[in-house]
């Protein structure tokens, strides 16, 4: 009895298998020939598609995500020939070498057209978005936020390619985490966040789902340092590297008693970075358009502060340290094992940016921040 309930058993496990197999072949034979009285047929002089996926992109039997081949699928960077279109897929062929080729569908939101005739590829509608927020100037519908600081509001946050809902990345922030808001277009703002690493990510977020940053309210990582570190305050005052050179007067409350032009550098982008000091009775800063490329500004759209220095106690860190303090306060306020330690100063980076305590007498002699001068790193 035993035995014949085993070979039963045995012998159903095949028929359900089979049976599960050849339901879903129907089904793909279907989505099949459905397709096949609706697909859009690609014009034969324009049918040039390069795989953009970031992972592998399958094929697929039938125009359907249920119908996905496992083990047949391309790689980023991989070129196709289109035969038609349908329900956002791609009959496509790929050729190797000439030495065999493989048929099926696509997913088209993974596929870049291409232009045969010029070799480049023709731009998608995130791309044209994109490149128009990027060289559209401020007179022109770009705007600047009023502070360069924001924090996502939202439990999760989306960041975007473009300017535009059906553009997004990879990428998502969680409430709380900061950025530095670049520059406003439509209902979105081009945002820069700084990885943990230093990795400098950026892309769009819409207006709604950040806020202003409050320093009052802000709860800092005792185990990272990040944007915000780069910022001083006095007398619920502050401004911190990246803020725009145009607000200062919204974090400084003295009145500035000099200034003297750096000088200017050439960068990668072919232009210039430009770069003039500022004095105060309290504080000095750098103003410069530092980066401008990299913020999609042109050369002279709007100044940052890109260096700080401090060497009275009227301003502190938005961790409280200030000229004055000795030098175990500040290991208590920031994470010991990210410091680079020297007798006479303390530091940290982030990214391209620096933090530096210079000690006397192991207390803290001046606080300085900033993105360095080409020249000084």
């Amino acid at each position: 009895m035993k035995e014949t309930l085993i070979l039963k058993c045995i012998f159903i496990i095949p028929i359900f298998l089979y049976s599960s197999i050849a339901f879903a072949n129907d089904d793909c034979e279907k989505y099949g020939r459905k397709s096949e009285t609706s697909q859009t047929y690609i014009n034969p002089d324009n049918n040039s598609f390069e795989v953009t996926s970031t992972k592998r992109l399958y094929f697929f039997s039938s125009p359907n995500k249920a119908c996905k081949i496992n083990d047949l699928f391309l790689v980023p960077g991989d070129i196709i020939t289109g035969h038609t279109e349908y329900n956002g897929y791609v009959s496509a062929s790929y050729a190797k070498n000439e030495s065999w080729s493989v048929t099926g569908w696509l997913d088209k939101s993974q596929l870049k057209h291409r232009d045969i005739k010029n070799n480049h590829p023709i731009k998608n509608h995130c791309e044209v978005v994109s490149d128009l927020a990027a060289t559209q100037a401020f007179s022109g519908g770009i705007k600047i936020p009023s502070n360069a600081f924001s924090t996502t509001a939202k439990t999760k946050v989306m960041l975007y390619n473009a300017p535009d809902r059906i553009c997004p990345k990879e990428n998502t922030f969680i409430k709380g985490d900061n950025v530095y808001a670049l520059k406003k277009y439509a209902d979105f703002i081009l945002v820069q966040y700084v990885t943990t690493s230093g990795k400098d990510v950026f892309g769009w977020i819409p207006q709604s789902e950040l806020k202003e940053f409050n320093p009052t309210i802000t709860l800092h990582n005792n185990t990272q340092i990040s944007i915000i570190d780069f910022i001083v305050i006095k007398n619920k005052k502050w401004i911190g590297i990246g803020s725009f050179f145009s607000n200062k007067l919204s974090g400084i409350d003295e009145d500035e008693t000099g200034s003297s032009y750096i000088g200017d550098f050439p960068n990668a982008a072919g232009g210039l970075y430009k770069y003039t000091m500022h004095y105060y009775k309290n504080i000095s800063l750098v103003s410069s358009n530092a980066n401008y490329d990299k913020r999609q500004y042109t050369i002279d759209d709007n100044y940052i502060i890109s260096a700080i220095n401090i060497e009275t106690p009227a301003y502190s860190t938005l961790r409280g340290i200030k000229v004055g303090d000795p030098a175990d306060k500040v290991f208590k306020a920031y994470p010991a094992n990210q410091a680079q330690i020297t007798p006479e100063k303390i530091s940290y980076t982030l990214g391209d940016m620096y933090l530096d305590f210079t000690l006397k007498a192991n207390k803290v002699a001046s606080i300085n921040m900033g993105i360095p001068i080409p020249g000084e790193e």
